[in-house]
């Protein structure tokens, strides 16, 4: 499957919106982010150079709170190893800008191969600030995340 149907279909549910171009310019990174963790997505530098400056993860619930530097060496270290993001639906329920950022909140549906061989599929809620950087691109700073396996 090409990438840009591979990212038709992840994006479907956005679709059901009418965006204006910052929300659609969004979305786009949304596409490209997932993308990179896919078959020659381009890897964790790629998903790195989508990471603004500071960022950090949150799984709701935990209390552990990962780093810029720490959740990409965990991205790539997974990748390494054999994961990969095989394909998925993403929801886009909202996006609200102010200036340079955006805040979000969408559910992604993910099928992955594990490093061990298995394959899964995750139900995400996630809620997400962008910012615009110097350059009008949106980087991901903040992201907080409720995953739930999904039983195939």
């Amino acid at each position: 499957m090409n990438g840009t149907i591979a990212a038709i279909l992840l994006f479907a549910g956005a679709a059901d919106a009418e965006w204006n171009a910052d929300e659609k310019a969004v979305i786009a990174q949304m596409t490209a982010l997932s993308q990179s963790t896919r078959e020659g997505g381009g890897g964790a530098d790629a998903y790195a150079a989508m990471l603004a400056p500071g960022f950090t993860r949150w799984t709701v619930g935990g209390n552990v709170i990962n780093g810029r530097d720490a959740w990409i060496e965990g991205v790539a270290d997974w990748l390494n190893e054999g994961g990969l993001v095989l394909g998925g639906t993403n929801d886009v329920l909202e996006i609200t800008i102010e200036d340079d950022f955006a805040a979000t909140r969408r559910i992604v549906v993910e099928r992955m191969k594990n490093p061990d061989g298995s394959v899964a599929t995750y139900r995400t809620g996630v809620a997400e600030i962008w910012r615009r950087d110097e350059n009008g691109a949106w980087l991901l700073w903040r992201a907080s995340v409720k995953p739930e396996p999904v039983v195939d």
